[in-house]
């Protein structure tokens, strides 16, 4: 016996039956509900257990999740615009599914404004195969059903939204005699694992592009600060040598794999190897992402008053010391200075790099050294040199170093961490850290070949940590008061010449002590300030390691 589908004529494929919006916009909702939100089911499985009181909450959250989806996605009901919302609902959850799912990103209002701030190189490592497979099974597909769902008539306009408003009143209603009966639980959960209100997906990375949407407003101009603007500093002595700084921004190195900083593998052999090397180890950072802690880095303010949204127009360290006569230059290869560097000479380096340094994917990190000696060489006066490094930047932290510096093997040379054996990521990630020494003990040579024309120093501190696997999480960029402790310790460290150490009258067994003291990235620009000897109410002793230590 054969069965019969419905045919529209005769001869004609069997015509798929028409659906209501509220029915389309519920089936959206439990398939975001279901299938992006993965992370927050094994979060809740973790903290819940197997039992049916577990199962029951577990049920009750999707519940609510999927009422309120459809009640937001009523608000888009019209016939003309009601598909196209729940497209855009669906390619924007699945995206952001991918990023949660695969390596326990928390999608917020920073993490949004990395994702607008970041380069086409480092987009390009996160846009995988394994990222486009999974849109296609996660947004193309829905979509394309949804599109070819016929969508049925269902009246006028004020029937269509009568009927949709009951529908999502009665999820709505179900939904809080879910959370009504299971309260407390729900209560006690909410309050001791704050957490997974990041993990409701869309609703959270949606709030988030919103807030920051907001910030980028234009609003009046912002009134001037005048914290800074007091800076000056005295003549350099007759006959004294230019006192040069090189600054070595990191990137992304966290001190757990520091060598220095108490790791089991020597990844720092040639910082280990200096008697004279100041070490503030284990600093914390000001935050999880380059977009936070580079700014907060070089603000005067610190990070108890620094916000991504100023309040006022502030300067920062680079600014006081061009202002006092320091000349200052920036050698960028991470795409960009965060907007610091407005008052520095500033050269993108990547930009017609030669073949051996660089490619499609960027420059290592060699290319930061190739105009050194012309910048030290040409110094008259007191100078500033920031070299920013790509450093340890994931995910394909393999492409960050010279097959030179592959010193711990098998590494994993994907882009994608979570797929890699974790001794494989930790491989790959060590070897970043040893092919930084190496930087670092060229600057230092370079230094000091120059002794006898410039007093010199070396500052090395990266902007924020990483996570490799611990926890499920990998990368960085997690809400700071939430994130763990690899994402926010960084390595720290000073070297100063001995024709400076002479200069800035500093006792070495008192900085020495001063270095294990607890150190943050607030400590950098009265760390900068101290060194180039400028007067001002924004420099704070209380913060420069050095302070108490020069006669």
């Amino acid at each position: 016996m054969r069965l019969a589908l419905p045919m529209s004529r005769a001869g004609a494929a069997p015509r798929l039956p028409a659906l209501p919006g509220y029915a389309l916009s519920t089936a959206a909702a439990l398939f975001i509900t279901r299938f992006d939100n993965d992370r927050l089911w094994r979060r809740l499985h973790a903290l819940l257990g197997d039992d049916a009181h577990a199962l029951l909450l577990r049920t009750s959250t999707a519940l609510v999740m999927v009422a309120v989806y459809v009640a937001l996605f009523s608000l888009c009901g019209g016939r003309r615009t009601l598909k196209p919302a729940l497209a855009i609902a669906l390619a924007f959850s699945a995206a952001t599914a991918y990023f949660i799912d695969r390596f326990g990103t928390v999608i917020d209002a920073g993490m949004i404004r990395n994702v607008f701030e970041t380069d086409t190189r480092e987009a390009g490592e996160l846009l995988t195969a394994d990222f486009a497979w999974y849109l296609c099974g996660r947004a193309l597909l829905p979509i394309t059903l949804l599109i070819a769902w016929p969508l049925a008539e269902g009246g006028g306009r004020v029937r269509r939204l009568l009927v949709a408003g009951a529908w999502s009143a009665l999820l709505l209603a179900s939904a809080v005699t879910a959370l009504l009966t299971q309260f407390k639980d729900f209560a006690i959960i909410g309050r001791e694992h704050r957490e997974l209100a990041h993990l409701f997906n869309p609703f959270f990375p949606a709030q988030s592009l919103l807030k920051y949407a907001g910030s980028q407003v234009p609003r009046a101009a912002l009134p001037v600060d005048p914290l800074g603007r007091d800076a000056t500093r005295p003549a350099p002595p007759a006959g004294a040598h230019p006192q040069v700084v090189v600054l070595v921004l990191g990137e992304t190195a966290r001190a757990a794999d520091f060598g220095i900083d108490g790791y089991v593998r020597d990844t720092t052999p040639h910082l280990a190897a200096l008697d004279d090397l100041l070490n503030f180890g284990r600093a914390t950072s000001c935050g999880t992402a380059t977009a936070q802690s580079v700014p907060c880095m070089f603000s005067l303010l610190g990070r108890a008053r620094w916000k991504p949204a100023p309040d006022a127009q502030y300067l920062n360290v680079l600014d006081v010391l061009a202002h006092t006569g320091v000349d200052a230059h920036w050698r960028d290869n991470d795409g960009g200075c965060k907007g610091v560097c407005g008052s520095a000479e500033t050269v993108d380096v990547t930009k017609h790099g030669p073949a051996d340094l660089c490619d499609a994917a960027g420059c290592h990190d060699d290319i930061l050294l190739a105009d050194l000696p012309a910048l030290l060489d040409a110094a008259r006066r007191d100078t500033l040199i920031v070299l920013h490094q790509i450093g340890s930047h994931g995910p394909a932290y393999a492409r960050r170093y010279p097959a030179a510096y592959r010193r711990y093997l098998p590494a994993c040379e994907s882009a994608q961490p979570q797929n890699c054996a974790h001794d494989e990521l930790v491989n790959a990630y060590d070897n970043t850290i040893v092919y930084t020494d190496h930087i670092l003990d060229a600057v230092l040579d370079a230094l000091r070949a120059r002794g006898e024309r410039l007093d010199a120093a070396m500052i090395y501190l990266s902007d924020h940590g990483e996570s490799l696997g611990e926890n499920g999480l990998y990368l960085h960029g997690f809400p700071y008061a939430l994130a763990p402790i690899e994402q926010k310790q960084v390595p720290f460290v000073a070297w100063l010449s001995p024709e400076l150490q002479k200069r800035q009258a500093l006792r070495m067994d008192c900085a020495r002590q001063q270095a294990r003291k607890p150190h943050s990235q607030d400590d950098l620009a009265p760390l900068l300030l101290g060194l180039f000897g400028v007067r001002s109410a924004a420099y704070r002793a209380d913060l420069d390691p050095l302070a108490a230590c020069r006669a």
